[in-house]
């Protein structure tokens, strides 16, 4: 199974090329990210670095993605700019992995005259639809979601792997060896 990865860079981004390559090996792998320059990655091979978003779409990217099983979009924030750019065939087979922060700003109050605001929410919302599945980091993104946008039946609640989470998982035994009670808050 082909697999590509439109990647959101940000501190979780590392982490979670190295998850994929790593734990996620049986797949085939490939990742698209807006950088200026190369992460420290187990390895580079299928990893390709954009300046920019808006103008990434290209015959070779098109046919890349023909070709793969499943598109994962990563962090919804300037990849939208190539998302809205996929035909139709594609956007059948693209998973979209929200962050949250990526679609908070539509619930905020907006006045009934802004009618620019509820067309580009509209808009944002048919975009979405049009995908295979929808991935949450946890079931209260969805919630928040759906309250914004609706109902979506094709979603996936599955948290970031990175090594945050490793080194959170590590601590935490740590402390459970040396018997020592702390609160942990894992937002």
């Amino acid at each position: 199974m082909k697999v590509i990865h439109v990647v959101h860079r940000d501190k979780f981004t590392k982490g979670y090329i190295n998850f994929m390559k790593t734990q996620m090996a049986r797949y085939e792998h490939c990742f698209i990210i807006q950088a200026e320059q190369k992460l420290d990655l187990v390895d580079q091979n299928n990893v390709f670095y954009v300046k920019s978003f808006e103008k990434t779409i290209s015959n070779e990217l098109l046919a890349l993605m023909d070709e793969s099983d499943a598109i994962i979009f990563s962090g919804i924030f300037n990849s939208i700019y190539l998302l809205k750019q996929l035909p139709r065939r594609l956007l059948k087979k693209t998973y979209l992995q929200f962050w949250g922060a990526d679609f908070y700003s539509y619930s905020e109050f907006r006045s009934p005259i802004h009618i620019r605001y509820y067309l580009h929410r509209f808009m944002r919302k048919r975009l979405y639809n049009s995908c295979a599945g929808h991935i949450f980091l946890i079931q209260g993104e969805y919630k928040k979601y759906e309250a914004i946008f609706g109902k979506f039946d094709r979603n996936f609640v599955v948290s970031m792997p990175t090594d945050y989470v490793k080194e959170i998982v590590q601590e935490i035994c740590e402390l459970r060896q040396k018997k020592i009670k702390k609160t942990i808050l894992i937002l």
